[in-house]
């Protein structure tokens, strides 16, 4: 984690990936696998294997059932 990402209380995952200057509300659930990407500000909980980005943090991707690539949300 960063030094200058703000994760107060959150309980994060394994395999998770915090971005640069990315802010965690207090009291948050981070599922495994999850990448938050610089920047992201996050209010609610992430479930695990989800991509978010931005302000508030949106779901920017997932993960294909088979693994194989990740694609944009439509």
């Amino acid at each position: 984690i960063d030094a200058l990402t703000n994760v107060t209380n959150a309980e994060v995952g394994k395999r998770v990936l915090i971005g640069a200057h990315s802010f965690l509300m207090a009291h948050l659930k981070i599922g495994d696998d999850s990448e938050l990407y610089p920047g992201s500000m996050i209010f609610g909980n992430i479930k695990p294997g989800t991509k978010v980005a931005g302000i508030p943090a949106n779901k920017a991707m997932y993960k294909c059932i088979t693994g194989a690539k990740t694609a944009p949300v439509k």
